[in-house]
């Protein structure tokens, strides 16, 4: 039975820096395979975990990778089924031997896992009880990229990621409500000057552990350095159609560059490296604790029927693989104005108006309100202008006309592409002329909408998105779509209800279209009534390997409302989907 690796989107995911790069800068024709640059390698392969099943195939991963590295004339240090300890010890190692390196390499297979952003590798002798033990128990990826590029000018970090980590739902657990700075996926890494960091498949998405000695990735990057020929980023296509061609298009392999020149392999270099590698044992196991499975949801007394009956009795929307992009609704059109990085000279933005930006990480804009007293909604839409399902950070702030801080209007901080943000602003009582709205928390280049509306005024939907096509869900009764490949870019399934001060049951089935048993992924959102967040990252979640799965989640609201729910497909896979919100009855 094939085993399976991903970037998990929405719980933490495994992931691995598999595979390697050795490589040589790129000098004239004929130069280049008489390089003699240093280059260095650390092989990390983490498979017998202490509290969490077997790995199968990240040690042979990181025996045979080292292997070929040494024939390419590395220096390798290898490192297997390490703990915390010995990975520091070997992470500092590395970091010391690669000063004034032409190359470093960096290749890790094991668990991984993401929290608020932030990418860890998991040690074999992590618990995650706690929810301080990202802090103690782990080691931050990005430490080990910042080490490499502190030393070396060239830098190459392969990741061939892992799913169904059970230490990931140990530490969500132990957060309780803070669960949701669990991210989907692996966060999205952005590589500094003369650095390439390689992913075994795009984030999301699958990475199979493969039935033989190797994963896909790996025995695909074994395959092409064999015989290397070509520069690096020839190489990591042939690698990728190689895993695309194994996997019948699931895993597609992906990374990010900011190399400044072609490097190559060396080329017909036999000899073995100057220093022989290094091998750290890993240290004597702590021993072993059981893995306590998750909880089920509720499951009614009555047999449930199949997937496929209720999807052949519920009223079927038109697939949506095939839909039509359509025209948003009616809205003003986006204000001829330049956003302002200076608090002491904000951008007037008037009411009714919508002004567009573009924030760099970690930076502010500022917009100065010019609307008399009344009562406002204030809208915010962003979007990663890279279009990765990754960290979204973003905050509205009002201060009065003397930078005094009055408050945070709304915040956002979820795992996505893109969201809406709403807050509302009354100046009746208080009349307030010429605040200023701060627009800032972007961890990533962010594009914003931000809207000024009175409070009775119709919003229109985001402008990020077209304009979903939202069917209304009658209470109590399934509704079926098809849900396309994440791949396609669809805005998944959008329903509208009314719901009444009570509790109710939501529940999600869905079964691949193409028959296969293998990873089920998917999720439901919900959100208000015109697409501002609700309900935090994910509500319900399909997470499984089989050919159909489902997920189900109570929900509490003590006054009425309308939202809207959105089911969307999380890999590059078709799905049947049966949805449906049950009137739970009172206790």
């Amino acid at each position: 039975m094939r085993l399976r690796r991903c970037l998990d989107r929405l719980v933490l995911s495994r992931f691995a820096v598999a595979a390697v790069a050795f490589l040589v800068f790129a000098l004239p024709p004929g130069e280049a395979a008489h390089a003699a640059g240093k280059r260095l390698a650390l092989v990390i392969g983490n498979s017998a975990y202490q509290h969490a099943p077997l790995l199968k195939n990240p040690r042979n991963d990181a025996d045979d990778l080292a292997a070929m590295l040494e024939k390419l004339g590395f220096t390798v240090i290898k490192g297997v089924d390490l703990d915390k300890s010995a990975m520091d010890r070997t992470i500092q190692q590395f970091a010391a031997a690669l000063h004034d390196a032409e190359a470093g390499v960096f290749f890790y297979a094991g668990h991984g896992l993401q929290v608020n952003g932030v990418n860890y590798l998991v040690p074999t002798d992590a618990v995650l009880a706690s929810a301080t033990a990202p802090d103690f128990e782990l080691v931050r990826l990005d430490v080990v990229q910042r080490s490499m590029e502190r030393e070396s000018a060239t830098n190459i970090l392969f990741l061939d990621a892992c799913r169904n980590n059970p230490l990931a739902r140990n530490l969500a657990r132990s957060m309780g409500t803070r669960s949701a700075e669990i991210g989907r996926g692996l966060a999205a890494v952005e590589s500094g000057v003369g650095t390439l960091i390689s992913f075994s498949t795009q984030p999301g998405n699958v990475a199979f552990d493969g039935g033989g000695r190797n994963s896909p990735f790996t025995a695909a990057l074994l395959r092409q350095l064999a015989a290397p020929r070509e520069d690096l980023s020839s190489l990591l296509i042939n690698v990728r159609n190689d895993v695309m061609s194994s996997t019948q298009n699931q895993q597609v392999p992906w990374e990010h560059s900011a190399l400044r020149a072609k490097f190559f392999f060396a080329a017909g270099q036999e000899a073995a490296p100057s220093v022989a590698s290094v091998t750290i044992p890993a240290a004597a196991p702590a021993g072993t604790a059981s893995n306590a499975a998750s909880p089920d949801p509720a499951k009614p007394d009555q047999a449930k029927p199949s997937i496929a009956q209720l999807w052949q009795a519920a009223p079927t929307k038109t697939q949506r693989q095939a839909e039509v992009a359509q025209a948003p609704p009616a809205a003003p059109p986006i204000a001829a104005k330049a956003a302002s990085a200076d608090v002491a000279a904000p951008m007037p933005i008037d009411t009714g108006e919508i002004v567009k930006g573009r924030l760099a990480a970690n930076k502010s804009h500022y917009w100065q309100i010019k609307a008399p007293a009344g009562r406002y909604r204030i809208v915010l839409d962003v979007r990663r202008a890279d279009d990765a399902s990754s960290n979204l950070m973003a905050a509205v702030e009002v201060s009065d006309p003397d930078g005094r801080k009055l408050g945070q209007l709304a915040g956002l901080n979820e795992i996505d592409v893109r969201r809406r943000l709403l807050a509302t602003l009354d100046t009746t009582d208080n009349p307030r002329p010429d605040l200023i709205l701060r627009v800032t928390g972007a961890s990533a280049i962010t594009d914003y909408w931000l809207g000024l509306f009175p409070a009775d005024a119709a919003v229109p939907f985001p402008y990020f998105v077209r304009t979903p096509r939202v069917d209304a869900l009658a209470l109590g009764h399934p509704a079926a779509t098809t849900l396309a490949p994440l791949s396609v870019g669809s805005d998944g399934a959008w329903y509208a209800t009314d719901l009444d001060a009570q509790d109710y049951r939501v529940s999600a089935q869905v079964e691949r279209t193409d028959g296969i048993k293998g990873n089920v992924m998917a999720h439901v959102d919900m959100f208000g009534p015109i697409g501002e967040s609700r309900g935090g990252n994910g509500i319900c979640n399909v997470n499984a390997i089989d050919q159909q799965a489902s997920c189900a989640r109570k929900l509490v609201f003590s006054e009425k409302t309308s939202v809207l729910f959105r089911i969307r497909a999380d890999n590059d896979v078709g799905y049947k989907l049966v949805f449906k919100v049950d009137p739970l009855p009172s206790e």
